[in-house]
C-alpha cells in the first residue's frame, strides 16, 4: 500500500504545523514567564486578569489617598496639639491676673503674653500642607484668617465646606475643615476677639471683663479637644486602612501572579515535550517522502 498519498502528506503537514505551535507556545511561556501571554491562551484566565489589574490599581489608588489623608491629619493633629496648650497657658495667666493682688506692671506682662499667644494661635490656624491651607474648607488656597493692617485680626475668610478624599469604595475622610468649628463655633467673636478683649481687660483691671474672657477661652478649649479628638480617630482608622489596603493589594497580585505567571519548571518540561513531538514530526514526514524502487513496484 502507498503510503505517501496526497490526503497522508497534508495529515502529515497539519500534524507538523501543530506540534509547531505548541512548542513555539510553551517557547513564548518560558521566554516571558508568564502563562497568559495572549487571551487565545486562556480566556477566563485573561478575563480575570483584566479585572484583577483593574482592583489593583484602585487599591493603589486609594492608598494613595489615604496616605495623603494621613500626611493632612498628623498636620492636623499636630496644630490641635500646640492650639490646645496655647489655650491653656492663656487660661491659666490670665486667672493668675484675677483681683486686686496683680500689679500694673504684671498685668501689662500678662496682656503682653496673651498677645502673643493671639499671634501663635493665628499662625497655627493658618497650617499650610502641600500648598493648601487646612482651615479654609474649601477655600484651600485662602488663609483662614489674616492680619490686618491695624493690627486686629480677620474675619474667617474660608468656606463651611469641608473637603474629603475616598480611601475605599463607601467610606471618605474630611482633610479640609472649617476653622470657625475650633476658633468660634456658637460664640458671638471668635477667639481671637476674645484674646484681644482679654488682653484690654486685663490690663484695665476689668475683673468682670477677664472673667467673660476666661469662659471664653474655656469654650475655645473644650472646642479644641473635641475636634481633636474626632481627629485623632480618623487618623489613627487611617493606619489601619492602610494596612488593609496593603493585604487587598497582596492578594490580587496573588490572584494575577496565579492565572498569569508559568511554573518555570513545569513550562521548561512542556517545552522539552513539545520539541521532542516537533522533531518526531519532522522526521516522520520526511520518512514518508523517502520513496524507493519498492514502493513503486508494490
Amino acid at each position: 500500500m502507498r503510503i505517501s498519498s496526497n490526503s497522508d502528506y497534508l495529515n502529515a503537514m497539519a500534524g507538523i504545523e501543530k506540534a509547531a505551535a505548541e512548542l513555539a507556545r510553551w517557547q513564548a511561556r518560558v521566554a516571558s514567564g508568564r502563562r497568559v501571554n495572549s487571551p487565545a491562551d486562556d480566556p477566563a484566565a485573561a478575563a480575570r486578569s483584566v479585572e484583577e489589574h483593574a482592583e489593583i490599581g484602585n487599591l493603589e489608588q486609594y492608598a494613595r489617598t489615604t496616605e495623603l489623608a494621613a500626611t493632612r491629619l498628623s498636620a492636623v493633629d499636630s496644630v490641635l496639639s500646640d492650639i490646645v496648650a496655647r489655650l491653656t497657658a492663656a487660661r491659666t495667666s490670665a486667672t493668675a491676673a484675677l483681683g486686686t493682688g496683680p500689679t500694673q506692671a504684671s498685668r501689662e506682662a500678662v496682656a503682653r503674653e496673651l498677645e502673643g499667644i493671639a499671634d501663635a494661635l493665628l499662625s497655627d490656624i493658618r497650617c499650610n500642607v502641600r500648598g493648601t491651607y487646612v482651615f479654609s474648607g474649601s477655600a484651600a488656597l485662602t488663609g483662614p484668617y489674616e492680619r490686618l493692617a491695624d493690627g486686629s485680626v480677620s474675619g474667617y475668610l474660608g468656606d463651611g465646606n469641608g473637603m474629603s478624599v475616598d480611601i475605599d469604595r463607601t467610606r471618605s475622610v474630611v482633610v479640609s475643615f472649617d476653622a470657625t468649628d475650633i476658633t468660634q463655633g456658637g460664640d458671638p467673636g471668635d477667639v481671637f476677639t476674645v484674646l484681644s478683649q482679654l488682653a484690654a481687660a486685663v490690663r484695665a483691671g476689668d475683673q468682670a471683663g477677664m472673667t467673660t474672657g476666661i469662659e471664653g477661652l474655656k469654650r475655645a478649649f473644650d472646642r479644641a479637644v473635641a475636634f481633636q479628638t474626632a481627629v485623632g480617630t480618623d487618623l489613627a482608622s487611617l493606619s489601619d486602612q492602610g494596612l488593609r489596603l496593603s493585604a487587598l493589594r497582596q492578594a490580587a497580585v496573588a490572584r494575577v501572579s496565579k492565572d498569569e505567571d508559568v511554573n518555570l519548571a513545569e513550562a521548561i518540561s512542556r517545552m522539552a515535550r513539545a520539541d521532542t513531538a516537533y522533531q518526531a514530526a519532522l522526521s516522520a514526514i520526511g520518512t514518508r517522502s523517502r520513496l524507493t524502487l519498492l514502493d513503486y513496484l508494490r
